[in-house]
């Protein structure tokens, strides 16, 4: 994993400069965005996370989508 972080490090300093130069704009979305995710693959719980989220953001009078 050693070689595979440094790399992925790299691209995000990068896109991170890119950012803060602002070489590259972030986008403005008509509606709320909520990212829920990690690096790690599979039972980390994330699904019923998802679910539990949507599900109260119904009750609340939102209409969620999960992509």
């Amino acid at each position: 994993m050693g070689p595979f972080s440094s790399i992925y490090n790299m691209i995000l300093s990068v896109r991170e400069f890119l950012y803060r130069t602002s070489l590259k704009d972030s986008k403005r979305l008509p509606s709320k965005v909520v990212s829920i995710g990690n690096l790690t693959l599979g039972g980390t719980g994330k699904t019923p996370a998802v679910i539990a989220l949507a599900q109260e953001a119904k009750k609340r009078g939102f209409k969620p989508c999960v992509l």
